[in-house]
C-alpha cells in the first residue's frame, strides 16, 4: 500500500467512523429512557437516562438534603468519561476519567479543605507514571513511581514541615536496598537493608547527636 493510499484509507475510515457514531448516538437518543431514584422520604437520590436498561450518559447524584454528591457519565452501562465526586458540603473530592469500565489517564483527589491530596494517571485501571501525595497544608508528602499498578523506584516521604522522613526504593511493589528513616527534625534515626519486602542484615540506630547502635531485629520483633 502506497502513502497516498494509506492516507485515502484512513481519511475514508474517519469518516465512516464519524458517520457511524452520529448514526448510533441519534438511535441511541431516540430510545432514552429517563430515570430517577428517590430516597425514602422522596429526596431526589439519582436521576439520568437508560439505554435497553443500561445507563447512559451523565448521570446525577444526590445526598438527602439535595446537595450533589456525583456526576458521572456512561456508555452501555460502564463509566466512560469524566466522573466528579463531591463531599457533603458541596466541595469537589475527586475528578476521575475513565474508559470502558476501568479508570484511564489523570486522577486528582482533594483534601476536606480543598488542596490537593493525590494526583496521577491510571493505565487500564492501575495506577502508572508518577504519583504525587501532599499534606493538607499543600507540602508535598511523597512522590512514587508506579509499575503495573506497584511503586517501582525511589521512595521518598517528607513530613508537612517540608523534612525528609524516609528515603528508599521500591521494587515491584516490594521494599528494596538501603532504607533511611528519620526523625520529624530531618536527623537521621534508623537504616538498613531490604530485600524482597524483608529486613536483612544489619540495623542501625542513630541517637540525636549521629551515634550509630547495631539493633537486634529479633527482639524488636521486626525479623
Amino acid at each position: 500500500m502506497t502513502c497516498d493510499d494509506l492516507g485515502s484509507w484512513l481519511r475514508a475510515s474517519i469518516i465512516f467512523f464519524i458517520i457511524f457514531k452520529f448514526h448510533s448516538d441519534a438511535v441511541a437518543q431516540d430510545s432514552l429512557e429517563f430515570v430517577m431514584d428517590n430516597y425514602t422520604r422522596g429526596e431526589i437520590k439519582s436521576k439520568g437516562y437508560q439505554h435497553k436498561g443500561l445507563r447512559q450518559g451523565e448521570w446525577s447524584f444526590f445526598y438527602p438534603d439535595g446537595t450533589l454528591s456525583a456526576r458521572e457519565s456512561y456508555d452501555m452501562g460502564q463509566l466512560n468519561g469524566v466522573q466528579k465526586y463531591y463531599g457533603f458540603n458541596g466541595a469537589l473530592l475527586s475528578e476521575e476519567r475513565w474508559l470502558a469500565g476501568l479508570p484511564e489517564g489523570k486522577a486528582t483527589y482533594y483534601h476536606p479543605n480543598g488542596r490537593i491530596h493525590k494526583e496521577g494517571i491510571y493505565i487500564q485501571g492501575l495506577y502508572g507514571g508518577v504519583w504525587s501525595f501532599f499534606h493538607e497544608n499543600g507540602a508535598l508528602q511523597r512522590e512514587v513511581h508506579y509499575k503495573n499498578g506497584f511503586p517501582h523506584g525511589v521512595w521518598k516521604i517528607y513530613g508537612a514541615n517540608g523534612k525528609l522522613l524516609q528515603l528508599g526504593a521500591y521494587r515491584q511493589g516490594q521494599e528494596d536496598g538501603e532504607w533511611k528513616f528519620f526523625r520529624e527534625n530531618g536527623v537521621l534515626e534508623y537504616s538498613g537493608n531490604y530485600h524482597k519486602g524483608k529486613r536483612v542484615g544489619d540495623w542501625y540506630c542513630y541517637t540525636i547527636k549521629g551515634k550509630k547502635k547495631k539493633v537486634n531485629l529479633r527482639k524488636l520483633g521486626l525479623n
